[in-house]
């Protein structure tokens, strides 16, 4: 379920904002802009039908103007809504906002990832029906992965390692010939692939980006993230024709 009316109102001017403000050709989002596409492989019709924007300074607001409860301080004083400067990264379907999630800049501190209180944890999806499935940490991963080998298979972005599938995205994996696991590329996400998800799972195989932890760095690498696909289907063609049982691959 979208988070309610009022909340929706308040995401729907934020994220309005922000992607005008990210597109602005001498604005403070022009850096911005650049490091998505220069750095994260992001093309300009990929940034903007996920709706990216620039937030440029942090800002607070009661939570009653979202629908929100009070939350209270320890000295009894109700805390307001905080939405702090950084990327915005909006999960929207048709006229719904899920969720707002705030990337923050590096010099930033603590949580680089922040979730504006309100939001729904859902895994973000693209391709849902596709019958092979990538699962990644990073939505913006998600997003290139989707804008270059989107004909390929269809990618489940989890925000982090230890995330699980809610419902939806659980359907959407379930129904997959094969599931190509690529979290990060580092200790946290090899545990999760193995002790987690190849026993929920059967379909699902390990198959680690290369050159780099995680998508953006392979591609930044020179690497062809859709001929990476290629492979990783081809590795394992005998899940998707059937040609043997799940225990003898």
């Amino acid at each position: 379920m979208a988070p309610g009316d009022l909340w929706q109102a308040r995401a729907r001017s934020l994220v309005a904002r922000g992607e005008q403000r990210l597109f602005q050709p001498h604005g403070q989002g022009k850096n911005l802009l650049e490091w998505l596409q220069k750095k994260r492989g992001l093309s300009a019709d990929t940034i903007k039908a996920n709706r990216l924007g620039f937030h440029p300074d942090q800002t607070w607001d009661r939570p009653g103007h979202w629908g929100l409860e009070p939350d209270m301080k320890d000295n009894g004083t109700p805390k307001m809504l905080w939405i702090p400067r950084g990327l915005i990264i909006p999960y929207c379907q048709g006229e719904n906002i899920f969720r707002l999630r705030i990337r923050r800049p590096r010099a930033a501190g603590d949580p680089r990832y922040y979730l504006v209180r309100g939001s729904d944890t859902r895994a973000m999806v693209w391709g849902p029906h596709q019958p092979v499935k990538v699962v990644v940490e990073s939505e913006l991963d998600g997003m290139l992965l989707h804008q270059e080998a989107g004909d390929l298979a269809g990618v489940v972005a989890l925000g982090n390692a230890q995330a699980r599938p809610e419902q939806a995205a659980a359907a959407a994996l379930r129904q997959s010939r094969l599931i190509l696991i690529a979290l990060d590329g580092d200790a946290a996400g090899a545990r999760e692939a193995w002790r987690w998800w190849t026993k929920n799972f059967p379909q699902a195989r390990r198959w680690p980006p290369i050159d780099g932890k995680d998508p953006a760095e392979m591609w930044q690498a020179g690497n062809e993230l859709d001929t990476w696909i290629k492979v990783g289907i081809q590795d394992h063609r005998a899940v998707i024709l059937g040609e043997k049982s799940l225990g003898e691959i």
